[in-house]
């Protein structure tokens, strides 16, 4: 309402509210019931949700209000028909995990959950309209840094704890009411923030860190919100340190070097330790706290390499699936996977439990087949291209900062099973709806 009555637009207030509360993991369904399905293959029992978020439903009317905008005003330039060529294979992808869903066992929930993938893959187009519709409104980035804010400020109270909180923003299992704990030392807690799993809230910590660096380079002529945001950088990073998530770690670690290796940007960390050195100092003393949590987490690190650790855990599901995509080349539907195997696993061979394949493009491939992995990988090889050459010829940081969110994103999700994970698909898809509009000269800020 409040969005509303500012912007005297439909259009825009829904997006404020959607941007708003899509990352909560709880009170987000308005509607859900469950399917029991005793015997799923015969072997296990199972009960199936269907379940239906306030998002997405906001997803949908911004649809139906930009269908009729497009029917009322349809030589409208926010309509421009010249998109990029990655949109034809993004289509293509979708049309291929559609028909696949018909390979499923229990088709209508493949069908299901194909539909809330393509709503939230449609959040691509219509962050793109939005940018052509309303190009001075900047609020995408400062939502999501809020977001990012609150998230760390939660990681860091529950780590304070030594458990979860209790309150309404996690995402609580019945299995660990207290949350998630290393596998290879039980006594110690991985706070996950709004989710159970610590390792999805260090992934969407780092695939909004490029834009905390990005609002960093934008402010240095405004000390107060320039120290804020470098502030931000340090309590984001602090975040990624106490979910104990060693992969994202080390895609960390990557994205800096990456940074350092650019000429402007080793430049703007001497000019902030200049301007910020005491500031600095504090943050390098505050970070020596964490050095024992980060030794014990490295230190059992040859644990994931032991058999039935991390490693042989997700050769285990590469293993499975590869055998369901020589069976099935077509695909099993998307996030199907996790079911099918209830009925089809050999347990005496595989050390799992039900989730998908811990690789994004594992799971495109078991879920979608062998053409939908391709039409995916191209999509994601133009679509990465355009932005990193437009950053190149524009010297425009908005696109770096896009281009690095999303191959933050797919980087982290080489180890995590997080193509259908909300919020991350979200942030993802939002990201790369707003450079597929953006003209290279007067994108937004």
């Amino acid at each position: 309402m409040i969005s509303y009555k500012i912007n005297k637009n439909a259009i825009i207030a829904l997006w404020h509210i959607f941007l708003t509360i899509f990352p909560f993991q709880r009170g987000r369904y308005f509607l859900s019931f469950v399917v029991e399905k005793e015997f799923w293959g015969g072997n296990f029992p199972i009960n199936i949700e269907y379940y239906f978020k306030f998002s997405d439903f906001i997803i949908l009317c911004l649809i139906g209000l930009f269908l009729r905008l497009k029917v009322l005003h349809g030589n409208s330039n926010i309509f421009d028909t010249r998109s990029p060529k990655e949109l034809f294979f993004l289509f293509f992808f979708l049309i291929i995990a559609g028909l696949s869903s018909f390979n499923a066992t229990y088709t209508s929930f493949a069908f299901y959950q194909y539909l809330t993938f393509s709503l939230v893959v449609s959040l691509s187009v219509i962050s793109g309209l939005i940018q052509r519709y309303k190009p001075h409104l900047n609020f995408v980035f400062p939502i999501l840094l809020i977001h990012c804010f609150v998230l760390v400020a939660l990681l860091c109270l529950q780590f304070r704890k030594g458990s979860q909180l209790g309150i309404e923003l996690e995402q609580v299992s019945d299995e660990s009411p207290f949350g998630s704990f290393q596998v290879e030392a039980q006594n110690k807690y991985r706070p996950g923030g709004y989710f159970f799993d610590p390792n999805a809230a260090g992934t969407l910590i780092i695939t909004i860190l490029p834009l905390v660096v990005y609002k960093i380079v934008g402010s240095e002529k405004n000390r107060f919100e320039n120290l804020f945001y470098v502030f931000l950088l340090f309590f984001a990073i602090v975040g990624l340190i106490i979910t104990s998530s060693r992969f994202v770690w080390i895609v960390t670690l990557l994205l800096g070097f990456f940074y350092l290796s650019q000429k402007k940007y080793r430049q703007l960390a001497i000019r902030l330790f200049t301007k910020y050195k005491k500031f600095a100092i504090l943050m390098g003393v505050t970070s020596l706290l964490f050095i024992p949590l980060i030794i014990l987490r490295l230190s059992n690190f040859s644990y994931t390499f032991s058999s039935g650790g991390g490693i042989d855990y997700r050769l285990s599901h590469y293993l499975l699936s590869l055998q369901y995509i020589l069976n099935n080349p077509f695909g099993i539907g998307l996030g199907m996977f996790k079911y099918e195997i209830l009925g089809n696993f050999p347990p005496e061979l595989f050390s799992y439990d039900p989730t998908s394949p811990h690789n994004i493009l594992v799971e495109v491939a078991v879920g979608s087949g062998i053409l939908g992995l391709f039409s995916f990988c191209i999509f994601l090889y133009f679509s990465f291209k355009r932005q990193f050459v437009y950053w190149l010829e524009a010297k425009d940081d908005f696109f770096l900062a896009i281009f690095l969110c999303g191959v933050c994103y797919i980087t982290a999700s080489q180890a995590y099973p997080y193509l259908l994970r909300s919020p991350l698909a979200e942030i993802f898809w939002i990201m790369i709806g707003l450079s597929f509009l953006a003209e290279k000269k007067g994108t937004i800020t």
